[in-house]
């Protein structure tokens, strides 16, 4: 089911078209016979004519409102289909930080932290993975609507380890 403004934007498309195509319509058939017109005028007198110099311009305007009018806009199906890729590449790179975070936990007793330090990494570590997880299969089911809140709430617990835990990324 479309918007109210995916719908509004359509109808502006529509109108844009049959607007552009009237007025492309209406100025070929001027330019046409004006420009056989005119490029006799000119031969016969070699004074180009002032229509003659400001078709050049027109011309251009059209060529423009031309492409325009036939330019790509994707269609749902195709932003759907933009939607599932990215959500699988999110995916993909959240599976690839699923095995960093499994390194984070193996360099722990590396970091040289206290006991209740160590406590407090390894829980946000474990909150880190949970969400990344959560995060992996909102992706891979191509819920496009919930992967920015989770990836969100990742991004949060991220923070809150770097703020916790300064020292480690300062060395």
């Amino acid at each position: 089911m479309q918007s109210i403004s995916q719908l509004k934007l359509r109808l502006f498309q529509r109108k844009c078209f049959f607007l552009s195509f009237f007025m492309i319509a209406s100025l070929a058939s001027c330019t046409s016979s004006a420009n056989k017109d005119h490029n006799a005028l000119s031969e016969n007198t070699e004074k180009a004519s002032k229509h003659a110099l400001s078709n050049q311009p027109l011309k251009k305007i059209m060529n423009e409102l031309n492409d325009l009018l036939f330019e790509q806009i994707p269609t749902e199906l195709e932003l759907d289909r933009l939607r599932s890729r990215y959500a699988l590449r999110i995916a993909e790179n959240t599976t690839q930080s699923l095995s960093t975070i499994e390194e984070m936990l193996q360099l722990e007793k590396k970091f040289g932290l206290s006991q209740a330090e160590s406590q407090r990494f390894r829980e946000l570590t474990k909150q880190l993975q949970t969400q990344a997880q959560a995060l992996e299969r909102v992706a891979m089911a191509g819920q496009t609507e919930a992967i920015s809140p989770a990836l969100g709430r990742m991004i949060g617990i991220c923070n809150t380890c770097h703020q916790e835990f300064h020292q480690i990324y300062s060395e």
